[in-house]
């Protein structure tokens, strides 16, 4: 267990975390809630998604210029985001202004007023950010694939922003009800790491965010998953573009697994940086892309390895030859112990680069409490990445390369289906 950390479970479920770090010149706090897209009911799509927008706006004591203005004021970073099973809102500021920033954030976030004009207006907003995704031939292809890989495993596929259709059907009170049913008990956690106390953290907590302190347990999630029998599918998007944009989904561990370390390994040998094999073979001894790389998108109920690139349509077939090439001597050959030893390398830099940024830390901490209820140091999870061998990246590279839920959409003008199929074919 990490050290300096303070825990604290409410009557309710919420957890509040604090790790006190001297070294920090600023306060770093993350208000972490485990609702995203995948808790959404098909006329719900886009509520998440849609509420953290609407935080942004009017609340009880101030209104939304008050509240941004007054924030900035006092030099603190606000951001959001959401995920399919996670919404996450952030604050950085100097520890000098933190109480005052919550008696911001924290009206904000408790009390907001979902006016009739702002929700309008923030409508508008998020259709707008709707049609700049469509517009964007890589982020369209992205999307059609995630679609495609969550229909296998759950009963409401659907772009965490939502459709047109159920984004013009929200109403202020449907929002309201929304937030009352998943933000509360359970499903919150609050991290803080900086130069300050616990008590005076908990405090504050307690003062702004007395509401969600004091809610009732969540109801229990509705359960969306399904089973479906395991088979590749091709997407192909007919679009005037210079490049294809093409993106190959394919299943793996979920983000909670106890293979994700060995999945991040994996990755960065096959994918992440400039040596890895994907670079190499495709940009540097074919000249085929300019952009060629890999990444795990993981959420807590779904995982799935990602290969992107980008080069003319005529080549595809040929990369594609290759991605697949490399898949397979992953499976059926030996991993080298240099390319290991390069992986353990990149992580433990990564690990170490990233204590830097409290930011990261607060959120780090959030999510292994949310889903773990513990939080590794830095050390324990070093200590994993050490003992993993070649043999159990060997054994992940078979699993990933004998997948049979594998997606491959791509963004193109006169994509041949060929092109794609020997990511498919094995």
């Amino acid at each position: 267990m990490k050290k300096n950390v303070k825990t604290k479970v409410y009557p309710n479920g919420l957890r509040l975390v604090v790790e006190k770090d001297k070294s920090a010149n600023y306060i770093a706090f993350v208000m972490k809630v485990q609702v995203g897209s995948s808790n959404e009911s098909p006329e719900e799509f886009g509520m998440s998604h849609f509420l953290e927008h609407m935080f942004f706006k009017s609340s009880k004591n101030y209104n939304y210029q008050d509240l941004l203005t007054g924030l900035e004021k006092l030099g603190a970073r606000i951001d959001a985001w959401t995920t399919y099973d996670q919404s996450t809102y952030t604050l950085k500021c100097l520890k000098s202004c933190f109480a005052e920033c919550l008696t911001l954030h924290g009206d904000m976030m408790s009390n907001p007023l979902f006016l009739e004009d702002e929700f309008e207006q923030e409508r508008r907003v998020v259709l707008e950010e709707l049609n700049l995704y469509l517009d964007n031939p890589e982020h369209l292809a992205e999307g059609e694939a995630a679609i495609a890989m969550h229909k296998k495993y759950y009963s409401n596929p659907h772009d965490i922003i939502g459709t047109k259709e159920t984004l013009d059907s929200l109403t202020p009170d449907s929002l309201r009800s929304f937030m009352d049913k998943h933000y509360k008990g359970k499903n919150i956690v609050f991290s803080v790491v900086g130069d300050i106390e616990f008590e005076e953290v908990a405090n504050l907590i307690e003062t702004h965010y007395k509401k969600f302190i004091e809610s009732s347990e969540p109801i229990e999630k509705q359960d969306f998953s399904v089973k479906v029998k395991p088979k590749h599918e091709i997407i192909i998007v007919d679009r005037e573009t210079y490049q294809a944009k093409q993106y190959c989904l394919i299943k793996i561990c979920n983000s909670v697994s106890k293979e994700r370390f060995i999945s991040n390994l994996y990755n960065r040998i096959l994918g992440g940086g400039h040596s890895c094999r994907l670079y190499q073979k495709v940009r540097e001894e074919n000249g085929l892309a300019y952009a060629v790389f890999s990444f795990n998108d993981q959420s807590s109920y779904l995982g799935y390895l990602v290969i992107y690139i980008d080069t003319y349509a005529e080549k595809l077939e040929k990369a594609n030859s290759i991605i697949s090439g490399i898949l397979k001597d992953l499976a059926e050959n030996d991993i080298t112990e240099e390319e290991l030893e390069k992986a353990k390398m990149q992580y433990k830099s990564a690990v170490a680069y990233s204590v830097d940024d409290k930011g990261n830390v607060a959120e780090s901490n959030a999510l292994q409490t949310m889903f773990f209820d513990k939080i590794l140091s830095d050390k324990e999870r070093l200590a994993i990445i050490d003992k993993i061998t070649i043999k159990d990246i060997r054994k992940y590279a078979k699993e990933v390369y004998n997948q049979k839920n594998i997606v491959v959409a791509c963004v193109g003008k006169d994509i041949k289906q060929e092109s794609l199929l020997p990511l498919v074919n094995r």
